[in-house]
Formats: structure tokens, sequence, C-alpha cells
């Protein structure tokens, strides 16, 4: 798999031969779009963590240049509604939400 790192990095790179494991625990997970569908589905219901520590999570401030930010996840009003989560990416593999 070849990487460019969102068209920063040229050459691309095959970074399958990389140990992630530099980037700590970020840099172990190992997931489908199905498996972080479920997590956030059951965390914005509360499920995992209760309804009072999602309120604190979802309690937003202003960061310059960002979205508004909460604890680990933050908002983006899309023209659907309003999507929360977190992007994230080591070399070979990035996540992030894109506006229409």
């Amino acid at each position: 798999m070849c990487e460019s790192w969102f068209g920063l990095i040229t050459p691309p790179r095959d970074y399958s031969v990389y140990d992630m494991s530099w980037a700590s625990t970020a840099g172990a997970v190992v997931s489908t779009t199905d498996d972080l569908n479920r997590f956030y589905r059951a965390l914005l219901r509360g499920k995992p963590i209760g309804e009072a520590a999602l309120d604190e999570m979802t309690r937003t401030v202003p960061v310059s240049g960002l979205p508004a930010y909460g604890l680990g996840i933050y908002a983006v009003d899309l023209p659907c509604g309003r999507f929360w989560g977190h992007s994230g990416a080591v070399f070979g593999a990035g996540v992030r939400p894109v506006q229409p």
C-alpha cells in the first residue's frame, strides 16, 4: 500500500512495513469503518461512559482554526446534521471528516 500522506509526500511510500508502535496506542488501533461506526454510535448514545460523561465530552470550547472541540471529540456541522468524532493519522493511514 503506497501512501502520499494526503498528497504531501512525494513520491508516495509503502508504509505497510513500518512498526506503528512508535505512535503508542494510536498506532496499535486496527479497525474497520463498521467498527468505528459501531463505536461512535454507542459512544454518542452514552453506552460505554454514561450520559454525564458524554455531556462533558460534548461540551465544546473554541480552538483557533479548528472545529469546536470537546473532550476527545469535536463537532462539525454538515448539511445532514452534526458530525461528532475525531480525526487521526499515522503514516500509512488517516481518518478525517470531509465537509462537502
